[in-house]
């Protein structure tokens, strides 16, 4: 039951942690920018796409993984 509490608390921090680095990436423009106009795109999103998603995830790991060492 323990590990069922980390697992949502996991969950729970990524989910908040996203929506602040999406709103750090949007600030800083660490963002990738659709193709417009070209024949040959390898771009498939029609609309901005923030860059820093891994960054949630690594750092709900990082908090949870020191938080809940022993």
């Amino acid at each position: 039951m323990f590990y069922l509490g980390i697992y949502f608390l996991a969950l729970l921090l990524t989910a908040l942690l996203t929506l602040l680095v999406k709103r750090i990436a949007f600030y800083f423009k660490v963002v990738d920018e659709p193709d417009t106009g070209s024949v040959a795109s390898r771009k498939i999103h029609t609309r901005t796409t923030p860059l820093l998603g891994g960054l949630a995830i690594f750092l709900a790991y990082f908090i949870l993984l020191f938080s809940f060492k022993n």
